[in-house]
């Protein structure tokens, strides 16, 4: 067992360590951490496991017999000839997985909205959506118009402050922007008070009166928004807008401050003239910068855990061939993963992110399990049903065994009131029980089609 319990600690080591290279301090925690428990256990029973098993009484004769004539064992044997049987409808269906995870691979959701994860009944979260129901939203983003050339009282002019009215209406209009706040929007509420039309003042001084009244406001802690929508030059002006979403009367999540960062530049870019400067600013641009970091974490670890996994295999099987033939468990197992996180709507976020390099980790120790004792059940030439009985007799008990372990010590997971665990917690259950039955019945399909020596 030396080769099997080195191996597999090797690559599970790889596979978690590949979270090493996140962007998240948290993540990469998690890998070190993770992988030096992994060690442990590997050392342990590689010297504690040993000498107990050396103090107990060595187990019976009928306890032994189940190893190979045991139900379990028996099943798996019979099981050997069933995938041989069925072999090409096995592959079939795997490349079928294949196509299906092409298929919804761009429908995955991202999720940064951090409420979304705390139970809906609760008084709190309750509170809160009421909240921004009322108010229309907590998120805000900032739009800021800079002169061309830095020129002064440049945004003192009724010409140029035209178009920016016109941007300040055409953002009102949108249902997800719940409130715009303004020079321009103060400016048309002062000449309505002072001449009863609500709009931009035809005269210049009333421009110049507001400019003054809020000079005088700068840097002072009168009003802090005030003070904030023009500078004292009158060379930068800023929008301000509190978003939401509309339908629900919630936070507005990632896809839908996505729509609203999209209408605000295709509507900036109609109606802002191009030698005004424009930028957009704002907390919820960070938690896009978060999604499109989590994205390429996941790519980046998901890459350089399979690349180590099946270097540490192939070195160890001394062929490429073997080393491939490695993968195809986890490949079931991580598709299968991102497919039900499509069907159910399951986002990527700060947790699930770590599933696949898990996955791959730990889901590759049944692959190597089954391959160490194919190799030595296979002498060469085609591989006949025999061969396949006799290495699931043998090594299919022990990672049965293993997955339903692993299964039943993840469960307690199912049962926390933080989301992204329990989702976290579906999918390692799920994924690796994908990869199980990848490696009892998919895996065995694809060896079946070997030719030549050993």
């Amino acid at each position: 067992m030396n080769s099997t319990i080195l191996l597999a600690s090797a690559t599970t080591i790889a596979g978690i360590l590949s979270l090493g290279v996140t962007t998240l301090r948290l993540t990469r925690e998690f890998a070190v951490a993770t992988s030096f428990g992994i060690f442990a256990c590997a050392l342990l029973s590689f010297l504690f496991f040993p000498a107990f098993l050396a103090i107990l009484k060595p187990p019976k004769e009928k306890h032994a017999e189940l190893v190979l004539a045991g139900t379990l064992s028996r099943v798996m044997e019979g099981l050997g000839r069933t995938v041989y049987r069925f072999r090409v409808l096995l592959v079939v269906i795997a490349l079928g997985i294949v196509l299906v995870f092409g298929l919804l691979a761009g429908k995955l959701e991202y999720n940064t909205d951090t409420i979304s994860y705390f139970p809906g009944h609760d008084r709190v979260i309750q509170d809160m959506y009421a909240i921004t129901d009322k108010l229309g939203g907590f998120d805000e983003l900032k739009v800021v118009l800079h002169a061309p050339g830095d020129e002064q009282n440049y945004f003192l002019d009724a010409e140029v402050l035209e178009p920016v009215s016109r941007l300040e209406e055409e953002l009102e209009g949108y249902p997800d922007i719940s409130y715009v706040s303004s020079f321009v929007s103060y400016l048309k509420y002062l000449n309505q008070v002072m001449y009863g039309s609500y709009g931009l003042p035809e005269k210049r001084s009333l421009i110049l009166l507001l400019s003054r009244y809020l000079k005088t406001l700068q840097g002072g802690d009168v009003n802090p928004v005030l003070s904030g929508i023009i500078d004292p030059e009158g060379t930068t002006l800023t929008l301000s807008l509190r978003i939401f979403n509309s339908s629900t009367g919630r936070f507005v999540d990632e896809r839908g401050v996505r729509r609203i960062l999209a209408f605000l530049e295709q509507s900036i870019g109609e109606i802002i003239p191009g030698e005004i400067d424009t930028e957009i600013q704002g907390i919820s641009l960070k938690y896009l910068a978060l999604s499109d970091m989590i994205r390429e974490d996941l790519l980046s670890s998901m890459l350089i855990s399979l690349a180590a996994v099946f270097a540490i295999a192939a070195l160890a099987y001394r062929s490429l061939k073997f080393g491939i033939f490695t993968l195809i468990p986890l490949f079931i197992g991580i598709m299968m993963n991102f497919i039900l996180m499509v069907l159910f709507r399951i986002p990527l976020d700060l947790l699930t992110i770590m599933v696949s390099s898990i996955v791959i980790g730990v889901g590759v120790d049944d692959a190597i399990h089954f391959i160490i004792r194919f190799r030595q059940e296979w002498k060469g030439g085609p591989v006949t049903p025999e061969v396949l009985s006799r290495t699931l007799q043998v090594s299919g008990r022990p990672i049965f065994l293993t997955t339903v372990s692993i299964v039943g010590g993840l469960a307690v997971l199912l049962f926390a009131s933080f989301k992204p665990i329990v989702y976290f917690g579906v999918l390692v259950l799920i994924s690796l029980s994908a990869t199980c039955i990848g490696t009892l019945l998919f895996l065995p399909a694809f060896l079946s089609f070997m030719k030549g020596r050993r």
